[in-house]
């Protein structure tokens, strides 16, 4: 509809959260002529997915990060970014996770598939080469 609702708020603040992460920008336009976008919420779902979630990060970090707060943002990114409005939790909820004052629940457990999130067919940054 265009209109901001709290979802959408809920949603970029996701998207927002893995940006900074990455260093990447939520959708890239692909360098190869198939006109195909790379979409970040894919493609941290994609590493999440095969245990590779780390993979992720933005190599300007280097290695001064916190392994399980950046694993906690991303996957709280991933939980904020499901494509149903209903599926996503609370801004007060993402601020209790951020806090540690309550345990973000683990993301198979509440079946998370890409499906759920934009699109499963899309190729992800993996399959992108930089140049």
């Amino acid at each position: 509809t265009g209109k901001a609702t709290i979802s959408t708020d809920v949603y970029g603040f996701g998207a927002f959260m893995l940006e900074v992460v990455c260093g990447r920008r939520p959708i890239e336009p692909r360098r190869e002529s198939d006109d195909q976008n790379l979409v970040l919420v894919d493609w941290v779902f994609s590493c999440w997915s095969r245990g590779e979630i780390l993979q992720v990060i933005d190599p300007n970090l280097g290695t001064d990060y916190i392994a399980d707060e950046v694993k906690l943002v991303l996957k709280l990114g991933l939980l904020c970014s499901q494509s149903e409005p209903v599926a996503r939790p609370s801004m007060r909820q993402v601020l209790q996770y951020l806090e540690g004052s309550i345990l973000l629940p683990d993301l198979s457990s509440l079946g998370i598939s890409a499906t759920g999130l934009t699109s499963a067919n899309r190729p992800g940054f993996d399959d992108f080469s930089m140049s």
